[in-house]
């Protein structure tokens, strides 16, 4: 089965960071992954239906005063739309060294990889600008569409996402572990535990090591390949 692949944080065994311990565990544990909603990701241009560089093209057959009441409308309904889903982000590689700083912790944490049982992610698409405003205004964009597109710094994220309507009776989808690949940096006792534990589920678990070699995507002799000093 095709593998996707999360990047999360593993703070120190502190009480103040228990739950989001709690939480990766949760992944591993109970083999499922949290959707989240639209104002929850960290992008705060995210799915947004106005096109920022284009709101100046006013259409002719509309005067400016009936132009703005429109994108008003429009506005509010999109917002209302786009509200009733849900996503999973998603990496389709291990192996991105800015995934690992930004997401990972600068490498303190923990790269998961996974399969999906009863549900399909989707590559995103990524575009030096968005779409004509005109275009808003006589074609309603569809929000999973919407949902699916970033500007095109993001795509070193090479993202795919799990769509979901918000109607679902759980906020979780079930997934299924296949390896944990832990950051260079993470302590040694926080290795120990994973290692321990993975073992006692039997899951595979490597370790992210830096060489001086370029980017290699892949697992090999229990480790992934990144681009750096010995």
């Amino acid at each position: 089965m095709e593998r996707y692949y999360k990047y999360k944080r593993w703070p120190e065994d502190k009480p103040e960071n228990k739950v989001e311990r709690e939480r990766v565990l949760d992944i591993i544990l109970n083999k499922r992954m949290r959707l989240s909603v639209l104002e929850k990701l960290n992008d705060p241009f995210e799915g947004n239906l106005l096109a920022i560089d284009n709101i100046d093209k006013i259409p002719e057959d509309l005067d400016t005063k009936a132009f703005h009441e429109a994108l008003v409308c429009l506005d509010d309904k999109w917002r209302e739309s786009i509200a009733r889903f849900k996503v999973l982000c998603l990496s389709k590689k291990p192996g991105i060294p800015l995934m690992w700083s930004h997401y990972a912790d600068s490498h303190r944490g923990l790269c998961i990889a996974i399969t999906l049982n009863s549900h399909a992610a989707e590559s995103m698409r990524y575009l030096d600008t968005t779409k004509d405003i005109n275009e808003y205004i006589s074609e309603p964009p569809d929000c999973k569409k919407a949902l699916l597109t970033k500007y095109k710094y993001w795509q070193y994220e090479e993202e795919h996402r799990v769509i979901c309507d918000s109607e679902l009776e759980d906020d979780y989808i079930p997934i299924e572990p296949v390896e944990l690949i832990l950051g260079w940096r993470m302590k040694q006792s926080e290795r120990k535990f994973w290692f321990e534990l993975a073992h006692g589920i039997d899951l595979r678990v490597s370790r992210a090591i830096v060489t001086g070699n370029p980017i290699i995507d892949r697992i090999r002799s229990n480790a992934i390949i990144l681009a750096g000093d010995q």
